[in-house]
């Protein structure tokens, strides 16, 4: 990908959240891209083993990433983070609408 590709992406990004990091960037795109591609919704532990992250670090990354963080502050809004019912522990990740708009954006800047 070109530079300017991924600094417009970046730019993209910046419009959500001026000091997104790298690794709750990096799990939008999984999601993402996994939702992309007709995937099974990815759950907060497959990023333990994707971007070898603690089960802590994924979950505040994905909780920044949702409608409301730990501490009930506002979130990004980007995804929804749902129970999956196979399984009640178990966290299902979707992208928001405005996730959606988001990665939408983010494909068009990257062909």
């Amino acid at each position: 990908m070109e530079a300017r590709k991924l600094l417009l992406i970046l730019d993209l990004c910046k419009t959500v959240d001026d000091t997104m990091m790298l690794t709750t960037l990096q799990i939008f795109l999984s999601i993402a891209a996994n939702e992309d591609a007709g995937e099974e919704p990815l759950g907060i532990t497959d990023f333990t083993k994707i971007h070898h992250l603690t089960l802590a670090s994924a979950s505040r990354h994905c909780m920044a990433l949702s409608e409301t963080r730990r501490q009930g502050d506002d979130g990004l809004g980007l995804i929804e983070i749902k129970t999956n019912p196979m399984s009640r522990n178990a966290k299902q990740l979707t992208l928001t609408t405005k996730g959606k708009r988001l990665y939408d954006n983010i494909r068009a800047v990257s062909k």
